[in-house]
């Protein structure tokens, strides 16, 4: 691959799982925003060559110091706890590069520990229903965050990249996390008539500050995630050029519906 790097892309996706047709059934014409930008998401994936997708999710079974990887072969994950049991995701394991992340992080002193045999979290299933159903195919590594700070998590997501470029084949990056998750009367934390004025702070703050950290204070469940997702390409590209492109890319109409992508 010459000089490029083998991070090919790079994103943020949601993962309610009303988006998924057999669970939201007729509520999906509330999301479907939501779901168009996750087509046009897989579409830049499938147009980007990515071969792996690598997807951190923060609904994996959690570990106070350590970033768990889902270690089955093939990965496999339905959606019975959302009463549709015969809808799965399945995926086949990249144990290659899983490996090199492992190795890559213990060099960081990070540990990585398997899941063996563990069914997908909803955090990890939803993107990857979309990426199926879409047409994207390749491999997957599948991972969750831990209860270590934000700089930890920008520290493992180098790992991630040094370990893709020890690999050298085109990968993609997801960071699956939600925003308010208080946007509906039923929503589990409960309902918040100004939930829905995250999505334009978000925006802002990127056209306002121009600064990649400052996304991580407000994105909620994607904080985490977002931060090992930003040092795919932090080192690599200036703060304010990535800014403005994650300000253009954010899909907000309605207010449910968002994905954030960047270029290579």
């Amino acid at each position: 691959m010459g000089n490029a790097s083998a991070i090919v892309f790079s994103g943020i996706a949601p993962h309610p799982p009303i988006m998924v047709p057999e669970v939201g059934r007729e509520a999906i014409a509330e999301v479907r925003g939501s779901i168009a930008a996750m087509a046009e998401l897989t579409s830049r994936i499938i147009h980007s060559g990515a071969e792996t997708v690598v997807i951190i999710s923060p609904h994996a079974p959690l570990s106070a110091d350590a970033f768990v990887s889902y270690h089955s072969q093939p990965l496999h994950g339905d959606f019975a706890t959302f009463r549709a049991e015969a809808t799965t995701v399945e995926f086949p394991l990249d144990d290659e590069l899983l490996g090199a992340i492992v190795k890559s992080a213990a060099a960081q002193n990070y540990e990585v520990p398997a899941l063996e045999e563990a069914e997908l979290d909803h955090g990890t299933g939803v993107p990857l229903y979309f990426l199926d159903r879409n047409g994207w195919q390749g491999r997957v590594v599948a991972l969750g965050y831990s209860f270590l700070g934000n700089e930890d998590h920008l520290k493992f997501g180098e790992c991630i990249r040094e370990a893709a470029e020890n690999i050298g084949r085109p990968v993609a990056f997801i960071a699956s996390g939600d925003l308010s998750h208080r946007l509906k009367p039923e929503a589990p934390a409960g309902y918040n008539p100004s939930a829905h004025l995250l999505m334009n702070k978000l925006s802002l703050r990127w056209r306002e500050t121009h600064q990649v950290r400052s996304l991580l204070s407000i994105l909620i469940c994607a904080a985490r995630p977002a931060s090992v997702a930003i040092a795919q390409y932090s080192s690599r590209l200036a703060s304010r050029k990535l800014c403005r492109q994650l300000a253009r890319c954010c899909i907000m109409k309605p207010h449910l519906a968002w994905a954030i992508w960047w270029p290579n």
